[in-house]
């Protein structure tokens, strides 16, 4: 899961910065004069916009979006030296440029270490010139530059591989997402989380947006005002989209999506599925087997 920083979190993240660091083998004397550079504050978790990656509760990366729009900053970006090799890394990259996608940003700047170019070059990045570190007087790190437009945004947190599309002459490659308006992202997600044995991995409130990971693809959410729930099949607030999800016992399908808040629609189509509506009203359909 990848959230927000909590309060109380700074020593702890300003600690894991330190030991990713050591990872690439600093001596004692080159951390202690990056200490300053790697510290967070509590007053920076918030301003900083920091997300952290946690694993059974412990926390194992995180990583800070910085600046104003539309050029940022990937301030911070570590992992514990544990978790190193396991994808938390490419996981935590895709979800602050799915926060600077959402907050309108259109390219992010990174001042790499030089141990981690390779890494973000293989993220898409690309090298742009040399900035002097910070922390050690005539040293200079990689200047790169990562085009928001161009990223795979909403990536689980996971190493999952990558299915390539056939090659076509359109411009158009990849789909990102399915994002879905709502009166509330965070709980929304939730609930189509919950519906398909998923996962949220983002929620972040002060910019009304959440994601999940649901059966092998992402759904973000994003929170609207004055929120009308669509009709179906009525026409006066109409249906954006549905979703078709396959199921293999339909009865258990439908009494564990009603558990969750969904309800089944007044009126139903001919066949063997089933329209149900989330709690925002959005139809979905539970399709059993049989159902083509």
């Amino acid at each position: 899961m990848i959230r927000p920083a909590r309060p109380g979190e700074a020593a702890l993240l300003s600690d894991l910065a330190l030991r990713s660091k050591g990872h690439w083998g600093y001596d004692a004397a080159f951390l202690e004069s990056c200490r300053a550079e790697l510290t967070l504050s509590e007053a920076e978790l918030a301003v900083r916009r920091t997300c952290v990656a946690e694993v059974d509760g412990a926390v194992v990366g995180f990583g800070t979006l910085e600046g104003a729009p539309p050029v940022g900053e990937i301030g911070m970006l570590f992992v514990d030296p544990d978790a190193i090799g396991q994808g938390m890394g490419r996981a935590l990259l895709a979800h602050l440029v799915d926060l600077a996608a959402a907050a309108g940003f259109a390219r992010l700047r990174i001042e790499a270490d030089p141990y981690a170019e390779e890494f973000y070059l293989a993220q898409g990045a690309v090298r742009v010139g040399g900035i002097a570190s910070g922390s050690v007087p005539g040293r200079v790190l990689p200047l790169l530059e990562l085009d928001v437009g161009g990223r795979v945004h909403g990536v689980p947190m996971t190493d999952s591989p990558v299915t390539e599309s056939p090659v076509t002459d359109s411009p158009v490659t990849e789909l990102i997402a399915v994002c879905l308006d709502t009166s509330d992202a965070g709980r929304l997600a939730q609930f189509y989380a919950d519906l398909t044995g998923g996962e949220v991995t983002g929620v972040y409130p002060e910019y009304g947006y959440a994601a999940a990971a649901v059966l092998g693809t992402t759904l973000n959410f994003q929170t609207v005002a004055d929120y009308a729930r669509p009709e179906w099949p009525g026409q006066e607030h109409p249906q954006q989209f549905h979703l078709d999800l396959r199921v293999r016992d339909l009865d258990a399908a439908i009494a564990h999506a009603t558990r969750l808040g969904a309800s089944v629609a007044a009126e139903q189509p001919e066949g063997t599925w089933t329209v149900m509506l989330d709690p925002d009203g959005h139809p979905f359909c539970l399709c059993p087997p049989s159902a083509s």
